[in-house]
């Protein structure tokens, strides 16, 4: 059995148009997934705005949480008790104490 000659194949490709008559046939097979793969996933400058905005809220939250806690341990509990306690905080240089 020998292949078909390249010029069937060409006129077979070109004689099935789409469902309206003259456009390209549907996607199918590798070519639909391949388009509709790379129009579930957002560009880089798109994902980067997602990104950045995820830690803008991100970073807002943390430091309304570290605020919060400060403020809890900066007065007195409700039965009056005053927590002390060690601060530790990370500069630049390491740890410090």
């Amino acid at each position: 059995m020998s292949p078909a000659p390249q010029g069937t194949k060409r006129r077979r490709r070109e004689a099935a148009p789409g469902a309206d008559g003259g456009a390209e046939p549907p996607l199918t097979g590798m070519r639909k997934w391949l388009l509709e793969y790379r129009e579930a996933r957002p560009g880089a400058k798109k994902l980067q705005a997602q990104v950045d905005s995820f830690m803008a809220e991100y970073d807002r939250r943390e430091q309304e949480a570290l605020l919060a806690q400060e403020a809890a341990a900066a007065g007195p509990d409700d039965e009056g008790w005053t927590v002390v306690g060690k601060k530790r905080s990370v500069g630049n240089k390491g740890l410090v104490v």
